[in-house]
């Protein structure tokens, strides 16, 4: 399986480094039909060899084989042409090393866990536990991930304008912050059938790990969006000090975790650093920026709060006597979203209408309606 899924790699180097043109020229439509097309030729090909094949291996013959339609498809999208040189290679290599280190910290904090777990306990549970933190951290990761690829760009348009940047920083962060809230927390609170419903029940023994690795998921988005801000403002060499740090951290307590306790106290000491390490990173952005704790504290606390009461408010009208989880999910996802939405705006009101997520959603809904329905 390793040997067949190392091709990937292999083959994506050769991807053409044009396409990054997409996002450094704000030209979005061709970056979402790029992606689009790697997304769905994964899944055709997946889908099309588990039936053909029918065991594992059809998921890692996978992998070489969607990264070569990427590398083909790169080359269709984009009329760039790499050369092979070495003229700019001191340049090039002086600015990404801090970054790349940053990427290895960040990979080895991501799978940490699992490593332990597959030297401590059995394939049975380590099995449980990898697709528990795959399906729990994909509602978070498929949305933030996206934006992020944005950022870049975007704040590289309005880098020598601090308070500017200052401010696009604070916007996104709001955005981002009602996305995790909601997500997290919600599946921390519908997690039992969740997993019955997408895995089926032969997962149960998932759930313990799945709620807390939900709440890894969206803290780990309020993560994801803050390296792309702190590359723009030159501080790459302190991400990846940052990054270090939360792995210098995790890796003795995740150790004394699995020999001290269990399998989901591992999930929950990994939530828990995860929780540290974002309250460093968002002090170290105050202290090396015009952010303020109070920005901070002004595009957090409504989707918090929100967050918390949509959870209590699930759990306390939790339907236990509906005999499907399909319906039981239903029911509280209608419930959770119903009460988060009522809640934010509610809370959004209350503190004078600021500028926010919650007005530019007001706002474009409000043309949206205006265009298609009143002017018909």
């Amino acid at each position: 399986m390793i040997q067949i899924v190392a091709f990937r790699a292999a083959i994506l180097g050769f991807e053409n480094i044009g396409v990054v043109e997409f996002r450094r020229k704000l030209d979005f439509a061709r970056e979402f039909r790029y992606w689009v097309i790697r997304r769905i030729t994964l899944f055709v090909l997946s889908i099309t060899l588990v039936f053909a094949l029918r065991n594992y291996f059809a998921l890692a013959i996978t992998m070489p084989l969607s990264a070569t339609v990427t590398v083909a498809i790169s080359y269709y999208m984009s009329s760039y042409r790499p050369v092979f040189c070495f003229k700019k290679f001191k340049e090039i290599w002086s600015f990404p090393f801090w970054i790349l280190c940053a990427n290895y910290m960040d990979y080895i904090s991501n799978r940490a866990d699992e490593i332990i777990i597959g030297g401590a306990s059995s394939t049975t549970m380590m099995g449980h536990y990898h697709i528990a933190s795959d399906l729990a951290m994909l509602p978070t990761r498929e949305v933030v991930l996206p934006m992020t690829r944005a950022l870049a760009p975007t704040y590289s348009k309005i880098s020598h304008d601090r308070d500017e940047l200052a401010k696009a920083f604070n916007g996104i962060f709001n955005v981002i912050t009602i996305i995790c809230a909601s997500v997290a927390l919600g599946l921390f609170v519908v997690a039992e059938d969740v997993v019955v419903v997408l895995l089926g029940e032969q997962w149960v023994a998932s759930i313990p790990f799945f709620k807390w690795l939900a709440l890894y998921g969206g803290l780990e988005g309020l993560v994801l969006t803050t390296g792309s801000f702190f590359i723009i403002i030159n501080k790459q060499k302190l991400f990846a000090s940052l990054n270090i740090g939360r792995v210098v951290v995790l890796l003795p307590a995740l150790i004394a975790a699995s020999y001290l306790a269990d399998i989901e106290t591992i999930a929950m000491t990994r939530a828990g650093i995860m929780l540290l390490f974002v309250l460093v990173v968002y002090f170290t952005i105050v202290q090396i920026s015009n952010i303020s704790f109070c920005d901070i504290i002004v595009a957090i606390w409504r989707p918090l709060i929100s967050g918390v009461i949509m959870a209590a408010a699930v759990l306390s009208l939790h339907n236990s006597d509906l005999n499907s989880h399909i319906l039981s999910l239903a029911h509280d996802v209608i419930i959770g979203g119903i009460i988060f939405t009522t809640m934010l705006f509610a809370l959004w009101y209350i503190s004078g209408r600021p500028g926010g997520a919650e007005k530019t959603t007001l706002k474009v809904g409000w043309e949206q309606f205006n265009r298609r329905i009143l002017k018909r």
